[in-house]
């Protein structure tokens, strides 16, 4: 397939995902980049320019996938630029990805190095999802064996004491979960005094989740799968939850025609609060919190009801 052509393919607003342009891509790897690159540099110059355009979008959204597939250092300044843009700009021109992928897109580019990452995740002025994506993609690199769990340990602690605005914020919520997830141990205290200071979102994660992994251990909880901190390898698997691929008309008839939001539930019958008992019920100094449901990802139904996406309703 000609340059242009996989350029096209890639351009196009399809309800398939492009195999075939995907696969050619990365059999031209060398003279695609170029074109990739150039993608990721309107974006930033032209946000608005870009997002009106279908073309342009949906290429970037490719070159983001591709670039992280093909290990592209070059793409990786460019794509923290990317996601310093403000909310509003960045939703525009990437959509669920930020927050859908955004950690393993910057953690596949960076090849170990984590500076620019550490800008992103530091800087106040920054979306909160950007901030985020920064923070889960060092987890992604110590699942890849680029950095070691110390030093991931030892910089989330610096977060706690100082580097972070103490502020509540998905930011912080993260931190907890990722803390978690590598076992918590050493800054248990720090995320006791968060949660009491009400920085954490118990929707994200509860007392009795991270006091458990503590108890745990961290044999255990290093033994776990963690789950979506991988490096990007397949870009035709990884962009399969586009929602451009998944057809409205495929849609159960039930779920077309939910007036009380994805759950399909009213208010009385609310997951969260429905049969709770005394056990369930957390106090942890600055409040009340509960949670016995899974947990909510950045891009799920707000649990709320309101059909919106948790990002864009309690979330955030």
């Amino acid at each position: 397939m000609e340059l242009e052509k996989i350029i096209a393919e890639l351009s196009t607003g399809t309800r398939e995902i492009p195999r075939e342009a995907l696969a050619e891509a990365a059999a031209h790897r060398e003279e695609i980049i170029p074109a990739l690159v150039a993608s990721l540099e309107s974006a930033v110059d032209d946000p608005g320019v870009v997002a009106e355009s279908v073309e342009n979008s949906s290429l970037l959204c490719h070159a983001l996938y591709l670039l992280a597939q093909f290990r592209e250092k070059r793409a990786y300044p460019l794509i923290v630029k990317l996601f310093s843009l403000p909310e509003d700009e960045l939703d525009q021109l990437t959509g669920d990805i930020l927050t859908q992928d955004g950690h393993r897109i910057l953690a596949s580019v960076c090849q170990g190095d984590t500076g620019l990452i550490k800008e992103l995740l530091e800087n106040p002025e920054a979306y909160e999802f950007s901030r985020s994506a920064g923070l889960c993609s060092l987890l992604v690199l110590l699942k890849a064996g680029q950095i070691s769990r110390e030093e991931v340990m030892e910089y989330f602690k610096s977060l706690f004491h100082g580097k972070l605005e103490r502020e509540p914020s998905s930011i912080w919520s993260d931190l907890v979960c990722c803390c978690s997830d590598i076992w918590p141990g050493e800054v248990i205290e720090e995320i006791r005094e968060a949660f009491d200071d009400g920085r954490i979102d118990p929707a994200m994660i509860g007392p009795r989740e991270f006091e458990r992994d503590f108890k745990a251990g961290k044999d255990q909880c290093l033994a776990r799968d963690l789950g979506n901190y991988t490096m990007i390898d397949d870009v035709a698997k990884d962009t399969s939850w586009w929602s451009c691929y998944h057809h409205r008309d495929e849609w159960d008839e039930d779920e077309e025609d939910d007036e009380d939001g994805y759950y399909g539930e009213s208010d009385e019958d609310d997951p969260l609060t429905d049969d709770i008992s005394p056990d369930t019920v957390i106090r942890s100094g600055g409040g009340t919190y509960i949670r016995e449901a899974p947990k909510v990802g950045r891009n799920d139904p707000c649990p709320c009801g309101s059909g919106k996406k948790y990002k864009k309703c309690c979330g955030k």
